[in-house]
């Protein structure tokens, strides 16, 4: 990151990560319903996290917005952005200390290995029509 390096890391998961919850993964259908779209949070750990004022995510050149920001408040500690993705993809992390640090973290989402976890339930319908279980 920089001279004075943060103790943080780029982290994804299909489970919310600060919930606990690890049995249930949200799933809805695209525009058309051929293609599945899976509720991904992408957050930050470690140690520094408290030093933290924001982060700028740079997703994938097919989100619109390609670039969000997450600030780090009480209800948000780790930086979580929750997106709706089908696929993987190499995504970074700019993130701006409260002391005027500021650094980039890039990271390979992983959150389809969530997928195979033993026990998982999957949850279908939409964000804003409520969600079921699928059998």
């Amino acid at each position: 990151m920089s001279a004075r390096q943060l103790a943080l890391t780029f982290q994804d998961a299909a489970f919310a990560p600060d919930d606990g919850d690890r049995k249930r993964i949200y799933v809805t259908r695209a525009q058309g319903g051929a293609t599945a779209l899976y509720r991904v949070f992408l957050y930050l750990d470690g140690p520094d996290l408290p030093f933290v004022d924001r982060v700028l995510y740079t997703l994938h050149e097919t989100f619109e917005p390609r670039v969000r920001e997450v600030r780090r408040t009480i209800d948000n500690g780790s930086c979580r952005l929750e997106i709706w993705t089908w696929g993987t993809f190499e995504a970074s992390a700019e993130v701006f200390c409260k002391d005027g640090r500021h650094g980039r973290l890039s990271h390979a989402l992983r959150w389809d290995e969530d997928l195979k976890a033993p026990g998982v339930t999957f949850v279908s319908g939409s964000p804003a029509n409520g969600f079921e279980r699928s059998k």
